[in-house]
């Protein structure tokens, strides 16, 4: 149960900076090259790119967390025992 609050809490923290990063890589190209549609299709382009890539970087890191707590959690419970 645990790990689906952590995952919970990872996703909606993950979530949050995605959009803001988003938000403001298309801000910056916007403000590059203009209001033009290529502009807004290269920008959500990279704004694609970008929220692929930090999803696969961030993947194991929730999975040694993941191992880590299931490892304190028998800890505790052969410390009770």
């Amino acid at each position: 149960m645990i790990e689906v609050a952590v995952l919970f809490i990872y996703g909606i923290i993950g979530a949050t900076i995605g959009l803001l990063g988003a938000f403001f890589i298309r801000k910056i190209i916007i403000s590059f090259l203009g209001k033009s549609m290529v502009s807004v299709g290269i920008g959500y382009c990279l704004v694609l790119i970008g929220v692929i890539l930090f999803m696969n970087m961030g993947h194991p890191k929730v999975e040694n967390l993941i191992s880590l707590l299931k490892t304190q959690q028998k800890a505790t419970v052969q410390a009770k025992v």
